[in-house]
């Protein structure tokens, strides 16, 4: 584990860690492209990968083979060989069988447990385990030197801050083991800086090297920043099996690498603690607006409940003295009030459960059974389903000779 350090210890990398990124600018982007991220995965796993199922079988596959095989060196075949797929998806598109090395495979994505819930909803295994993280704080969760191999695909443009993650994804990789990174180019402006793409990883570039930017102005040529750390190689526009045309950068890491200060752990948790709350002020308000109709029902109500012989009066002008009420919950129950202080008989009430209330006992509407000839009126007394519940009260056999009116409209 990381401890605090020193100027002298960080270095020269200091003069890079000067030019300060607007960190709550680029996270709270970040926050607000989760939404999106979560959606594309639901709708992924939902529809099997989209309309043709193109790739879907080898994506879920426990046999598919571990595509980076032909960089593992010759002298760690045979052994036990610590693999890490960083920002890795729900799945991981690297495979994991291979008869080269004893594969040990560790995935990390900052949206573990959605991907967990979602693969649980749509009966889906992965086969392999993944583990909530942020490339930016991979010193955190892992030691120095801990994985022969270290990899990100179409992920580290994901990132809030992708140069402090490359510092990360090489303090946790082993000396002579290789960080490998495989993007798209300039994924960010491809897909106009929507969602959580805001960062631009290019090999076509005037400087011919591996340079990340984006339209803020900041623009960081990454062979240089890390050359006494590690020995590039740079693959552009290279072609997977299904087509898929991509960059590839090989770092093999030859020293141990300092990672600059910052204070990214407690502005993550600040930021995020702050934003939760938000979600859920949000959410609360929303709900509050939702039940703002209820509000009004409840107000009208009351107006009734006060003036309850004028409304006795006008139903029984209607020829209704006698009701059926369906629901016995918070509407339902100020229902039975309303009705019984205006002396009109409420001869049963219906809901999904049985339950007890004053003096009525409800009964289900399987176990409904009309005892009483024509049932002049039922009133529906819910929030939710109404619609659902007056169309199978409709085709009830036993009510469908009555008169069915939400208590909302008989106010």
């Amino acid at each position: 584990m990381l401890g605090p350090m020193s100027s002298k210890m960080i270095g020269d990398n200091i003069e890079f860690m000067k030019e300060t990124l607007n960190f709550n600018e680029y996270f709270t982007l970040w926050l607000e492209g989760l939404n999106e991220e979560i959606h594309f995965w639901k709708k992924f796993m939902e529809n099997k990968g989209g309309a043709s199922f193109v790739g879907w079988e080898k994506t879920i596959s426990p046999e598919r083979k571990f595509e980076l095989e032909s960089e593992i060196s010759k002298d760690k075949y045979g052994k036990v060989y610590k693999f890490a797929d960083i920002g890795s998806g729900p799945f991981s598109n690297c495979g994991r069988i291979t008869d080269k090395v004893k594969l040990e495979i560790t995935c990390i994505d900052p949206l573990a447990s959605v991907y967990k819930t979602l693969k649980s909803n749509n009966n889906l295994k992965s086969y392999v385990n993944c583990e909530t993280g942020f490339v930016e704080l991979l010193y955190k969760k892992f030691g120095e030197n801990v994985f022969d191999m270290v990899h990100m695909s179409n992920s580290l443009d994901h990132c809030f801050d992708p140069v402090y993650g490359i510092y990360q994804l090489l303090y946790i990789c082993d000396l002579g083991g290789q960080v490998i990174l495989r993007h798209n180019e300039n994924e960010a402006e491809n897909g106009n800086y929507k969602g959580m793409h805001q960062w631009n990883l290019s090999l076509n570039n005037p400087e011919n090297s591996f340079i990340i930017w984006n339209r803020k102005g900041n623009r960081y040529d990454i062979c240089e920043i890390f050359k006494e750390y590690a020995v590039f190689k740079l693959y552009p526009e290279q072609r997977s099996e299904d087509g898929w045309i991509y960059n590839k950068v090989v770092m093999t890491k030859r020293k141990n690498i300092r990672i600059p200060q910052n204070t990214y752990y407690e502005q993550i948790l600040s930021h995020t603690y702050e934003y939760l709350l938000q979600v859920l002020l949000d959410n609360e308000m929303s709900s509050l607006r939702e039940e703002s109709w209820i509000e009004k029902l409840y107000g009208k109500m009351s107006k009734v409940y006060d003036e309850a012989d004028d409304f006795s009066k006008r139903l029984r002008e209607s020829g209704i003295d006698k009701v059926i009420i369906y629901g016995m919950g918070e509407i339902g129950k100020r229902t039975i009030h309303l009705f019984k202080k205006s002396g009109i008989e409420i001869l049963t009430v219906i809901d999904k459960q049985e339950f007890s209330y004053m003096d009525i006992k409800s009964v289900s509407l399987d176990n409904f059974k009309n005892l009483w000839g024509n049932i002049p009126l039922i009133v529906v007394a819910i929030k939710n389903g109404k619609e659902e519940v007056i169309e199978r009260l409709k085709i009830n056999k036993e009510t469908h000779n009555c008169l069915i009116k939400h208590i909302d409209e008989l106010l």
